[in-house]
């Protein structure tokens, strides 16, 4: 399986590495990715484990859990980047994530995401997010969001 972050690593050698260790992830984008896929694979502890400490408490996991639950994420683009050198202990990255609804349209979210570093782990703090207004609806012949390069109906329909 290919990483849900859209590295074209297998899942293996790219984001689980993190999931299974916090001190794999060296820059705020690698902890972007990593939380991405997370939600892709509904790894929940690790989405509130990567929160700064002082945000758990108000992003129950249960809350991420239920949200997580109840969309398909299927493709994350990272936009920009600031202070990824590895002395950094603030970063921000900026994103877009596609994700699909039960109903099958799909939804966006923009977000300019600030990340910290505590004792050599990275954490998110906070995001800065625009959303698109209008779900949008692909027709079967349409190009999946997804960035596989196949039609819609051959891929996340």
């Amino acid at each position: 399986m290919y990483c849900p972050c859209n590295s074209q690593l297998p899942f293996s050698q790219c984001c689980e590495l993190a999931h299974l260790n916090h001190a794999h992830v060296h820059l705020p984008s690698e902890l972007m990715r990593s939380r991405f896929s997370a939600y892709a694979v509904k790894n929940y502890s690790f989405i509130h484990d990567t929160l700064i400490e002082s945000k758990r408490n108000k992003n129950e996991l249960s809350e991420i859990k239920s949200f997580a639950d109840s969309v398909k994420f299927i493709a994350l683009t990272i936009i920009d980047t600031h202070n990824e050198q590895k002395n950094d202990d603030k970063g921000y990255v900026t994103f877009q994530a596609w994700y699909q609804t039960p109903d099958n349209t799909f939804h966006w979210i923009k977000e300019k995401s600030e990340f910290v570093k505590q004792a050599s782990l990275w954490y998110y703090v906070t995001g800065e997010v625009e959303t698109n207004s209008m779900p949008i609806k692909l027709n079967r012949n349409d190009l999946c969001l997804c960035q596989s390069g196949k039609k819609y109906k051959k891929c996340c329909l």
